[in-house]
């Protein structure tokens, strides 16, 4: 009859927390994505504007800048 022996406790347990910390490594990876993708914001600045008179009305000259973490893109401009 042949004796069938398993792994040790030892390395089991070794085993077990290996898997659990790579297991929450890579939630903690996957979590960091979620977080900053709902954390994401539009920063637009006003770094340069400037306005002259011109023939028959104004030329305005204005640089806006987006500072912020994601792209964004300006629909309408009201003087």
């Amino acid at each position: 009859m042949v004796k069938r022996r398993g792994i040790s406790p030892v390395i089991a347990t070794v085993i077990i927390v290996a898997v659990t910390i790579a297991v929450a490594i890579a939630v903690a990876f996957w979590m960091t994505g979620i977080v900053g993708l709902f954390t994401a914001a539009e920063k637009l600045e006003i770094t340069y504007a400037y306005a002259e008179p011109d023939a028959g009305g104004w030329t305005v000259t204005i640089r806006v800048n987006n500072t912020g973490t994601t792209t964004t893109s300006i629909d309408m401009v009201i003087i």
